[in-house]
């Protein structure tokens, strides 16, 4: 068998792992970043119209596609000062079009530049492309998998990695916006550290991301010791958890008072 063919049997094996234990609606989504000089990833589409990153994880976990996007087909500014895709030129502007925009996060310009200018973003330059994929149609090495979980789920992969390791606690890191690029794919593809957040405005109105949902990031290095702790925990308190003995429905607000 061929090192390819061996590669993609091992990621099939894994998102059904996940999907299993876990119950995922959709499948953990593959992110590679490409640096300048790199080949582009096999096996990803980059005949697409312009996206936003969140949209190209949603096109990947509910479409089954994989793609690549650079500069020219990254349609949010915010994203492309997250990957620092372009000149340092070309991201400057991005983020004088983040400022303009301050009125929905921010009393005042002054206040928006101090955020913008504090959010996670990759240095200039430092990135080519990103390759989006379900983790079993990757033809690459992933940076990190990107989860869309329900707050249960999320509770899950957190416990599958801390089984193994009892590295608590694990603290996230949250931002106003730039949460499913920079705050999910680029902390833990880009700096390695689990992370979870919610979906921004983008990631709601723009990938159509439910209510409900998170974004759970974890880093390349660390999957195979969480798949390790979600084999090994499954055998002793399967998703989803220990069945509590229901108290009933309350019949009236009088339920809860003593009379008299």
């Amino acid at each position: 068998m061929s090192k390819d063919k061996a590669e993609k049997k091992s990621y099939k094996e894994m998102q059904e792992t996940f999907e299993r234990i876990l119950k995922l609606e959709t499948p953990p989504v593959a992110v590679k970043f490409v640096k300048p000089g790199e080949e582009r990833p096999k096996g990803v589409s980059a005949n697409i119209k312009p996206l936003s990153f969140c949209q190209a994880v949603t096109v990947a976990r509910q479409g089954g596609y994989a793609v690549y996007l650079t500069r020219q087909t990254m349609s949010c500014p915010n994203a492309r000062m997250a990957f620092g895709l372009g000149t340092p030129e070309e991201v400057a502007k991005d983020r004088e079009h983040q400022i303009k925009r301050f009125e929905k996060y921010a009393p005042n310009q002054e206040a928006w530049e101090k955020v913008v200018d504090r959010k996670f973003a990759i240095p200039p330059g430092s990135v080519e492309g990103i390759a989006v994929a379900p983790l079993a149609k990757a033809r690459f090495e992933p940076d990190c998998l990107v989860f869309t979980v329900v707050p249960w789920q999320a509770y899950y992969l957190m416990n599958g990695y801390l089984y193994m390791t009892g590295d608590v606690p694990l603290t996230f890191t949250m931002a106003t916006n730039s949460l499913v690029c920079g705050y999910s794919a680029g902390i833990a593809g880009w700096e390695g550290k689990i992370n979870m957040a919610t979906a921004c405005t983008g990631g709601r109105g723009y990938a159509g991301t439910e209510s409900i949902h998170m974004y759970y990031s974890l880093p390349w290095e660390y999957v195979d010791i969480t798949l390790e702790g979600l084999k090994k925990r499954d055998k002793k308190a399967p998703y989803p958890g220990l069945i509590t003995i229901p108290m009933g429905v309350p019949k009236s607000e009088k339920h809860f008072f003593r009379e008299g």
